[in-house]
């Protein structure tokens, strides 16, 4: 853990970035226009949890490595909002060292904001070395912002390498150490690339998913503050540090209010609506005790073999559990809402019991083993099919497969025939 006490030989400080002030949630505000606000206001309250964490910990200072806003062209009002945010750092007699990314580059439209004294902006034309002093011990923060969006080159190049009078380093900048296929790359870099340098700690951002890069020296990723959709699961935050020199801790801290809770849920050995509803509210219950803080938007894929696959392809069925669960919640303090299920189950049927039968059934599972079994017999389906693919018609609408993707799709349909045919074979 890291000792929020600092002694003369030792500083703390928080790392954060990816705020994306004012980022829009798609796909909500359909649903539950308030549903939507309390969304919409989402990354404000995580920057806060991070403003008053600082304060709380009593760091020496923040980082904040890009993304501050998710648009180049950002709102008045989050810009005040940051602005706000920056005073009560200030009043705290903490400081902010400021880079901006591909989102918010310095390019873009900036009121005309009197910024309190603690604040710091890196420019985007070449790296920059700010001192922070503290009890006689300085630390060197090295830094660089986007001067424009789509920034290709590696900036770490331009980056000094430590100096024999620098104590402590630290770097900080917004861009894609390796492959990181979530992102598109920008000022993309190599850990060789920061090593090089030999600075102390690398303060990263750009990348969502926290990530520990390597150890010694820190090469960290803090991720952004609030997952923003359902492909940001997991916990969102930023990173608080110790320096005490040689020694360098840092522990994870939460600061997001809304919480992704995105799974597939099995329906194995289901057999009535009440055990769905009870499995359901098993599994809430069990994430709602993990995120004891948080308000969660839940999104679960039903799978597995269940006698309620064809009650669940019903949609208004779908409706009517997510009402159920969600007209209790009030969405002016913590809830859990259900925006989605999707049913992907299957009916529990047994394939070789079909392939002993004397019908249409019987013949289609026995097809779909020849093909299977028979690579000839496959290859000759698959050019038939190919034709379809290849035409211009097809061009249009389907991706190309393969063999391999033609045997699961051959699996696939044989399911949906077998479902439609079986709703009640046991």
């Amino acid at each position: 853990m890291v000792n929020e006490s600092n002694s003369a030989n030792s500083i703390s400080f928080i790392h954060a970035a990816d705020l994306h002030l004012d980022s829009p949630f798609s796909g909500i505000a359909e649903i539950n226009q308030k549903l939507a606000h309390k969304l919409s206001n989402a990354t404000f309250d995580s920057f806060f949890n991070l403003i008053y964490l600082a304060i709380r910990k009593e760091v020496n200072f923040v980082l904040f490595a890009g993304d501050i806003y998710d648009n180049q062209n950002k709102s008045l009002y989050s810009q005040l909002q940051f602005l706000k945010g920056m005073e009560l750092l200030n009043e705290s007699k903490i400081e902010a060292y400021i880079v901006h990314g591909n989102h918010d580059p310095l390019s873009g439209w900036s009121a005309h904001l009197n910024w309190p004294e603690n604040v710091h902006i890196f420019n985007g034309k070449e790296p920059e070395v700010k001192v922070f002093k503290s009890n006689d011990f300085n630390v060197h923060i090295v830094g660089m912002s986007y001067q424009e969006h789509h920034i290709k080159d590696n900036l770490v190049k331009q980056f000094p390498a430590k100096s024999k009078k620098w104590p402590l380093t630290i770097g900080l900048l917004h861009c894609s150490v390796g492959n990181h296929g979530e992102h598109y790359s920008y000022s993309p870099c190599t850990l060789n690339d920061l090593n090089q340098l030999n600075y102390d700690y690398w303060a990263l951002g750009h990348v969502h998913t926290p990530s520990i890069l390597q150890n010694n020296p820190p090469i960290i990723y803090s991720g952004n503050t609030q997952g923003r959709h359902p492909g940001e699961t997991g916990e969102r935050g930023c990173y608080l540090v110790k320096m005490d020199n040689p020694q360098i801790k840092y522990t994870f801290q939460s600061t997001s209010t809304i919480y992704w809770d995105c799974a597939e849920l099995s329906l194995n050995g289901l057999n009535s609506e009440s055990d769905l509803i009870e499995m359901l509210n098993k599994h809430i219950r069990t994430v709602k005790n993990e995120q004891t803080d948080k308000s969660i938007i839940c999104r679960y894929k039903l799978v597995g073999k269940s006698k309620l696959s064809s009650i669940l392809n019903d949609e208004e069925v779908i409706d009517n559990i997510l009402k159920y669960f969600n007209d209790d919640q009030n969405l002016d303090s913590q809830f859990i809402w259900i925006d989605r299920l999707r049913n992907h189950t299957k009916l529990p049927i047994n394939r070789q019991n079909i392939a002993q039968r004397q019908d249409l059934l019987s013949e289609i599972v026995k097809l779909v083993d020849e093909y299977q079994a028979n690579d000839d017999d496959l290859t000759e389906l698959f050019e038939t099919v190919s034709t379809l693919f290849n035409s211009n018609d097809g061009k249009r609408f389907l991706q190309p497969i393969n063999k391999s993707e033609l045997r699961t799709i051959l699996y696939e349909a044989e399911d949906i025939i077998l479902d439609q045919f079986m709703e009640n074979d046991e």
